[in-house]
Parts: C-alpha cells; structure tokens; sequence
C-alpha cells in the first residue's frame, strides 16, 4: 500500500455525487411540469385516508381498480415517495451515505469487499485448523527435527505454513482498515456536503411531484368515481351530499365511526379534514 503521499480515490467526490443523482434525474425530468403547478396538497397528509377512499370505492366499482390512469398517478406517487425516502435516510446517517455512495463506487473498495469476505471465512478456517493440530505441535516443539517421524513433520509444516497465512490476511485486513480510515479523514467531510445540498434540493422536487400529484390522483379517482352508477346509488342510499370529493367522503367515514373507540388514527382524520376544510376553494375538485 502507498503511503508516500495522499491515497487519491478512483472517483472523485463530484463524480459519485452525480452517478448517483444520475438515477434520479430521468424520473425528475417526467415531471417537470409539476414545477409551475400551484396547486397541491400535503401528500403525507392524504395519502393513507385517499388510499382507504380508493379501496373503498373499487370495491362498489372495480373498474376504478385497472383505471390505466389512477394506476399510472398511483405508481408515480410509490416510485416518488420510495426516492424521497430514502434521501431522507441517507442525509440522516451520513455515515451510512458515505459507505454506499462513496466507498461504494470506488473499485479498491468493491474489490476488497469481496477479499474481506473471502478471508474472514478463511482465517476462521485456519483458527480451526491451528486449534486442531496446534497441541501435538506444541507437545514436540522440543523434539530433535531428525528424528521427527514424517507425518509429524507434515503436521508442523502444516501447522507453520497455517500460522503464516492467517498472519498475511490478518495484516491485509488491516491494510484495509486503514485505506478505508484515510478515505473516511479524507473525503467524508467534502462528500457529505456536496451530497447534503443536492439531496435537499433534489427532496423538495420529489416533494413537489408527490404533492401536485396525489391532488391529481384525488381528482381523478373522484371523476371517475361521479361517472359510476354504482357509487352514485351508494352515495344516494348513504345519503351522503355536498358532491365526490375526499372532503365530503371523509365526513361521512368519520360520522361513521364510533367516538367510544377512536384511535389516534382517527384523530388523525379529524385532523385531516380540518386541513382540507382549510384548503382554497379551488383546490380540491368536486365531481358532480
């Protein structure tokens, strides 16, 4: 190993930087639109009442189920929220960040990673074998090597040639160790921040997607939903009024519930209503 200067990693912090924000960038740039919508939600907010609504809806009409349009804004919002999340994850453990996307894309690492595994098997191996024969070696270490018989010499050499390679993988580890402590000293502090700063701009975008788009989803379920004779008839005989929206849909699944068992679930509701009571009047689409 060099130790005649700094160690230079293959790729350099900007370029793992991009390759990983590379994998993103496509999914972005299918919804570039979003960015001069103004109209959205909280999809955090909406999202798991809006999924109840839909279940419940597909089951009076199951058409609303293969719909090609709500299965296309609903995989949208999966991929989207699966990126957002784990952005969020890796700006919370840095460290965590740094080993995948940094060390990760390095070709000495990815190398030794696989060594690592191979000798940590193999020493465990040779420990065994050592413990194996080690006490016969020990009982004649005294011994005169010309009279030794031959199958004790086998087993000494065996044992010595044992001894000799867990030793070489014993110090390539640490070798490992401590380019990986270098690497760390050296490129932690510049990849975290050139990460961080791209991550949380590339988060807000995601956001925007998931927020503009679950309101389409909202509208269009709800659309849909107004064009079914079934959940219209269902609508009449619940005698639920005001139109087809989740807002209304809501105040009925909450009068519904029984105030002797609400959950912090159902506090949550009550919550979400008072958020979308409180949402512009264009905002939230009322199919009639």
């Amino acid at each position: 190993m060099n130790s005649g200067g700094p160690i230079e990693a293959t790729l350099s912090v900007d370029a793992c930087v991009a390759n990983y924000f590379a994998q993103i960038e496509p999914f972005i740039m299918r919804h570039v639109e979003v960015y001069e919508s103004r109209d959205r939600v909280d999809y955090f907010l909406l999202k798991r009442f809006l999924n109840t609504a839909f279940n419940n809806l597909q089951s009076l009409d199951g058409r609303l189920y293969f719909d090609h349009e709500i299965q296309d804004l609903r995989q949208t919002l999966k991929t989207a929220e699966l990126i957002y999340h784990d952005l969020a994850t890796k700006l919370r453990h840095s460290k965590f960040c740094f080993e995948v996307i940094f060390l990760g894309q390095q070709p000495e690492f990815i190398q030794n990673q696989s060594f690592r595994s191979y000798a940590r098997r193999r020493m465990k191996s040779l420990q065994n074998i050592a413990e194996s024969i080690g006490p016969v070696v020990e009982a004649h270490q005294n011994d005169d090597p010309k009279i030794l018989e031959p199958e004790l010499k086998e087993t000494k050499k065996e044992y010595v040639e044992t001894i000799h390679e867990r030793a070489n993988l014993s110090e390539k580890l640490r070798q490992f160790t401590h380019l990986r402590q270098l690497y760390t000293a050296r490129y932690y502090e510049p990849f975290t921040e050139a990460f961080a700063a791209k991550a949380k701009k590339y988060q807000e975008l995601v956001r925007r997607i998931l927020d503009v788009r679950v309101l389409e989803l909202d509208r269009t379920l709800w659309h849909k939903a107004a064009e079914s004779h079934s959940i219209r008839a269902f609508f009449k005989e619940a005698q639920i009024t005001g139109g087809y929206s989740t807002r209304v849909y809501l105040r009925y699944y909450l009068k519904a519930l029984d105030p002797s068992k609400m959950s912090p679930e159902h506090y949550a509701l009550e919550e979400l209503l008072s958020y979308l009571e409180g949402l512009p009047d264009d905002i939230e689409h009322f199919a009639v």
